[in-house]
């Protein structure tokens, strides 16, 4: 699967003790996403093809509404401030 320039690999770069919180994982309704630190960060979240299936911002925590996606795998990527990258794998049921 390619997920485009977006993506290279699942490796998580970030600082030490500073982790992008990603909840409930599996989700049915909304996830939370929740930012490692102060600052402005980039969420994309794709499906297991590599469609953009969201693109935003996030500064403090972020709710998305899942309950109309597809069931199945995604991927969330988070980057933002010193070159933050965090990438997750979330299932959505």
């Amino acid at each position: 699967i390619d997920f485009g320039p977006h993506i290279s690999g699942t490796a998580i770069l970030h600082r030490s003790g500073q982790d992008v919180k990603i909840f409930p994982n599996p989700a049915q309704e909304s996830i939370a996403i929740v930012a490692p630190g102060p600052g402005k960060y980039s969420v994309v979240v794709f499906d297991v093809i590599g469609k953009v299936v969201y693109d935003g911002t996030l500064s403090d925590e972020l709710r998305l509404q899942v309950s109309n996606w597809r069931r199945g795998i995604y991927i969330v990527q988070v980057t933002g401030p010193d070159f933050v990258r965090d990438v997750r794998k979330i299932e959505i049921r």
